[in-house]
């Protein structure tokens, strides 16, 4: 994302602050929210349309289509990176809009990726523009959305905006993201701190503004407010010492090698001295060996993951007790970059399971628990394999509750309908487990 910028009815064009010009990873926007920037001051008056320029996308894919799509063989997970750019014009509701000189405003921009993706010819193609209704990439609704949990004058949620904390200033903090920027936070008397992941390793035994340190590699959740400031609902070390972490979907699973396996990048902390992976981008393959792993953690997130299922993956030190589709973070010792047509690899000595984001259709609504069914391609399950997803209820942002969006609790889902979930994926060797899904946050579309 390359520019945001308003267009007045009378007067000149007022652009917003970029937090900088982000990589927008459309993955993590099927749950949550991504803070892109803050227009530091507009004129009052009505706005008719926002512009938002858009450059360089990046697709990888799994192409299960029976054909060779863009060179990539039926079956293969490839990269592609096609010629596009534009400028997308948004002038439907809410526009125009009327802006006050004391007021405030929240806006969300919304990417409609079945609009801007298309195969043609066996070639992938791009549309970043909003031409017609029928095809427009970007839409905008005001914050907070309909059906939010949040509180008054809250307008949305920033979660796990992973990074380095680079300062620490009375109450504030602030965390350094290699993909998504800065963010700049400010502990409340109900921030949550969280355990580290690891149980044989404790960092953070005081749950308290103490476990904050420099050069951590940290992940929170913040909220975002009316009055354009971020409050820190949640706050977990990951790892106490500067450090290069990838994280990623896993891809494929070597099966006759039980210490390698592949993810898609897409998220990176690019913290340990004299780094390598400052060439490793979000979209990339790396292919990812533990030769001699620490047993492997699990980031609860607060969340009460019952032992047994825990016992599938914590604690485990080969790929035997990996599933595709999982997102994992892996601590890296020695990186190669990619060459040509052979992707990045890496060994790594640690392994974190952390949050899989993906949409999939709703089953019969429920409090605490629903299915979910025609999961994404790369989970290779059956698009009618049910699968258990739990969802954690109780007071909204409080340690240990899931996050909600567009609904107030689970039976607000509507079955055979869309439901994003950013989630822990734990499943067994029979892919039988009751639940499956962890959730830390769903989404009503």
């Amino acid at each position: 994302m390359t520019g945001i910028t308003l267009t007045p009815s009378t007067g000149a064009s007022v652009s917003l602050t970029l937090n900088p010009a982000p990589t927008v990873e459309l993955m993590r926007l099927q749950s949550e929210s991504a803070l892109i920037g803050s227009f530091t001051a507009v004129p009052a008056g009505t706005y008719t349309n926002v512009v938002v320029a858009l450059a360089n996308p990046k697709i990888t894919f799994l192409n299960n289509t029976g054909g060779t799509v863009s060179g990539c063989l039926s079956g293969a997970v490839c990269t592609t990176s096609p010629a596009a750019a534009g400028s997308a014009t948004i002038s439907s509701a809410p526009f125009p809009l009327t802006l006050s000189a004391s007021g405030k405003q929240g806006l969300s921009v919304l990417f409609n990726l079945s609009n801007a993706v298309s195969i043609t010819g066996g070639n992938i193609s791009v549309n970043l523009s909003n031409a017609t209704p029928s095809t427009s990439v970007l839409s905008a609704i005001t914050l907070p959305r309909t059906g939010s949990v949040l509180a008054s004058g809250q307008l949305d949620l920033i979660e796990d905006f992973t990074g380095v904390v680079t300062a620490i200033s009375g109450s504030a903090v602030t965390v350094k993201s290699a993909t998504r920027g800065t963010l700049l936070v400010n502990s409340t008397t109900t921030t949550n701190f969280d355990q580290n992941p690891d149980p044989s390793n404790p960092t953070c035994t005081t749950l308290a503004f103490s476990c904050v340190a420099l050069n951590q590699v940290a992940t929170i959740d913040a909220v975002l407010n009316s009055d354009g400031t971020s409050s820190l609902q949640e706050f977990e070390p990951l790892l106490t010492a500067p450090a290069d972490l990838v994280e990623g979907t896993v891809a494929s699973i070597n099966s006759s090698n039980l210490t390698q396996f592949e993810i898609v990048t897409s998220e990176r902390v690019q913290a340990a001295p004299g780094s390598l992976i400052g060439g490793l981008n979000v979209g990339d393959l790396l292919v990812v060996n533990i030769p001699s792993p620490n047993p492997f953690v699990v980031d609860k997130k607060g969340l009460a993951i019952p032992p047994a299922s825990l016992a599938f993956i914590q604690g485990q030190t080969n790929t035997t007790s990996l599933r595709l589709g999982q997102t994992v973070a892996v601590h890296l010792t020695s990186f190669t970059p990619a060459s040509g047509a052979t992707p990045a690899s890496a060994n790594a000595d640690a392994l974190i399971l952390r949050w899989s984001r993906l949409t999939a259709t709703a089953g019969t609504p429920s409090p605490s628990l629903f299915n979910v069914t025609s999961l994404p391609a790369y989970f290779n399950l059956a698009a009618a394999t049910a699968v258990e997803a739990q969802l954690f209820t109780g007071t909204p942002g409080t340690d240990g509750v899931s996050n909600l969006d567009g609904i107030s609790d689970g039976t607000g889902l509507t079955a055979g309908a869309p439901v994003a979930i950013r989630a822990l994926f734990i499943e067994n060797g029979t892919n039988s487990a009751t639940p499956a899904f962890f959730a830390a946050k769903v989404r009503k579309p």
